[in-house]
């Protein structure tokens, strides 16, 4: 990747401060405060949930799906099922800590047996019972969504359904609104992190791996601590969510774009998932072509997101 030659200073110091960052506690916060974005007007609404499938059995059978979101009160946690299917009782776990599986019926949240035919159902639970208030933003929470699954032509109970996996949890992030914000700007991997409501997609694709908003925001809040695919990643995932808003690129911009994408595929580690665990030295051996080019990559898109290359920041 060929430094920005319009502009040297800005690549030199958008270089010094990616440096900067490698061995910092944490990500990389941007001036996004100063701007005034950190103001909560209003939360996120159902209009853009998180949404999970809904799954029976070891087999994992779809039978439904899972939607979460919150306002500047509440948690709301809906149910929907597939035609063939309806719900039989309902049950919620949610945690701003991990925990372990735990028995549905232990959970706290319990909707009890349901009338037949009762094909969606909505937990709402108070960020005040979560210890969170209208500006928890970034919050992490972890669900266990359950349900025994009816035959919807029968009645009778087939069996019982989890989020995501059977026996598994899910992970969402408190979310709030913004004030109303032009597009074709840019915003830093700092703003991205902590406004997931602003996000126009739900996901992104990363080295032809999937991630879904939850998981990115994880990425972002994961510190480099030296690791390329993290440095030059948490770069990436701002930009494309730029672009994503609105936001135009040059054409340095946009190879750096197919550079870093090529450059995900290509230094996968063994899982195949962020973060890959690229340093200056493998095992003590040095790696520094690889290392660098991830770096020279991710100093272009750092420019690109604070508004130096390219369209002007929020």
């Amino acid at each position: 990747m060929k430094p920005n030659s319009r502009s040297p200073a800005l690549y030199i110091l958008a270089m010094f401060t990616l440096i900067a960052s490698i061995f910092a506690p944490g990500c990389m916060a941007g001036s996004d405060d100063a701007d005034g974005v950190g103001v909560v007007t209003q939360a996120a609404t159902a209009l853009n949930p998180d949404t999970y499938p809904f799954s029976m059995g070891n087999t994992n059978i779809q039978v439904g799906t899972i939607s979460v979101w919150n306002d500047s009160t509440n948690v709301y946690v809906k149910y929907d099922m597939l035609p063939g299917y309806e719900l039989a009782d309902a049950h919620l776990c949610i945690s701003t800590t991990a925990f372990p599986w735990t028995p549905p019926g232990q959970c706290p949240y319990n909707a009890g047996t349901l009338p037949p035919d009762t094909t969606t159902y909505t937990f709402t639970v108070p960020l005040a019972d979560l210890g969170l208030t209208a500006e928890s933003c970034g919050t992490l929470l972890y669900l266990q969504v359950h349900a025994a699954i009816n035959d919807a032509t029968t009645n009778s109970q087939v069996g019982s359904a989890y989020a995501g996996t059977f026996k598994g949890r899910i992970s969402y992030t408190i979310s709030c609104d913004l004030p109303p914000q032009s597009l074709g700007c840019t915003y830093t991997q700092g703003f991205w992190k902590t406004h997931p409501s602003a996000w126009p997609v739900p996901g992104l694709t990363i080295g032809g791996v999937y991630y879904s908003r939850s998981q990115l925001i994880n990425i972002l809040k994961t510190s480099p601590r030296g690791d390329a695919s993290l440095i030059m990643g948490h770069q990436l995932i701002a930009s494309l969510l730029n672009v994503a808003s609105g936001a135009s690129t040059n054409p340095e911009v946009a190879q750096a774009l197919l550079d870093a994408e090529a450059w995900m595929t290509a230094n996968k580690d063994a899982d195949g998932t962020l973060p890959y665990g690229i340093r200056p030295t493998a095992d003590g051996v040095p790696n520094p072509a690889v290392w660098d080019e991830a770096i020279n990559i991710g100093a272009v898109l750092d420019l690109f997101n604070q508004g130096y290359d390219g369209p002007p920041h929020c």
